[in-house]
C-alpha cells in the first residue's frame, strides 16, 4: 500500500488532509485487532463487489488489523492514528476517484459476506483490493491516487497495477486473495490490456507463493539495504493475462 516507513506518515498525512480539503465534499480509512471467530460460510456467501464510501470505515478496520500496531500504546497508538487517517482519506479518494474517471481508474473490490454482515467482523466486508493504472517504472502507487489525465504524461506506459490486497485473519487459506486477483484480471482485460503488474512484499513468503502459483513471474527486487531503511522490501511482478 506503500505504508510502511514511520518516518513518512507525517508528511503523507498532511499531503492528505490537504487534499482532503481542496477535492472532498465536507463530511464525505488498515482500532485495535479483532478477534472474534466467525462461522464457515460457503463461496456463494461471499461475493465480490465494488466498494462504495459507506464501505470506507469497515475496509479501515480490516487494515487495521492487518497493518495496525498491537499495542495500540504511546507511540504505536501515534503511529496507528496516522496510519487510520491514511487509510480513511487514501479511500475515500480512491472511490472519488474511480467515479469521477467512469470506471477506468482506482476499482476498489470487497469481498462481502452476506451471511455475517452486519453483525460479522467489519461490518461483512472480509477482504478488499485495488486495480488502478500505473506507470510501468518499478514504482509503488503513490498513497494519494493522481488523475489519471496526469498520468498519462509519464514517460513510462499506463498499465493495470494490482495493490492493497487485504483479508480478514479469520477468512485466510479459503482461495479469497486468489478470487479477488482473479477479478481484478478480469477487469483489466476489460479495459484492453493483456498484462498486469504488482508489488509484494519479498518476506511475506504466503503472499509471494499466491502470485507464484497463479503465474506472476518476478521483474526486480529491492536491494537488501531497502528492508533497513523503509521497513520493507519489495518484489515487483507481472502476469501476462
Amino acid at each position: 500500500y506503500g505504508l510502511c516507513e514511520l518516518a513518512m506518515r507525517p508528511m503523507i498525512t498532511l499531503l492528505a488532509a490537504t487534499w482532503m480539503m481542496n477535492t472532498l465534499v465536507p463530511g464525505s480509512a488498515f482500532v485495535p485487532k479483532i478477534h472474534r471467530p466467525c462461522a464457515v460460510t460457503t463461496r456463494q456467501a461471499i461475493k465480490i463487489r465494488p466498494a462504495e464510501d459507506e464501505d470506507v470505515p469497515r475496509i479501515v478496520e480490516l487494515a487495521m488489523e492487518t497493518f495496525g500496531q498491537p499495542s495500540n500504546q504511546g507511540f504505536d497508538w501515534i503511529s496507528n492514528q496516522l496510519l487510520r487517517m491514511e487509510i480513511l482519506v487514501g479511500f475515500t479518494a480512491r472511490i472519488a476517484t474511480c467515479e469521477a474517471s467512469g470506471g477506468v481508474d482506482h476499482n476498489v473490490f470487497c469481498l462481502f459476506d452476506d451471511k455475517t454482515a452486519p453483525d460479522g467482523p467489519f461490518g461483512g466486508i472480509v477482504g478488499t483490493i485495488e486495480l488502478s493504472m500505473q506507470p510501468t517504472n518499478g514504482q509503488t502507487a503513490p498513497p494519494m491516487p493522481v488523475n489519471l489525465n496526469k498520468k498519462r504524461q509519464s514517460k513510462e506506459p499506463l498499465r493495470p497495477y494490482i495493490s492493497n490486497l487485504v483479508i480478514a485473519s479469520s477468512y485466510r487459506r479459503r482461495g479469497l486473495g486468489q478470487r479477488l486477483v482473479g477479478k481484478c484480471e478480469e477487469r483489466a482485460k476489460t479495459w484492453g490490456f493483456d498484462k498486469v503488474f504488482l508489488h509484494v512484499d519479498s518476506e511475506e513468503e504466503a503472499a509471494v507463493r499466491l502470485y507464484e502459483k497463479l503465474r506472476y513471474e518476478s521483474l526486480q527486487e529491492d536491494a537488501a539495504w531497502k528492508k533497513f531503511l523503509f521497513g520493507v522490501r519489495l518484489k515487483y511482478m507481472s502476469k501476462w493475462i
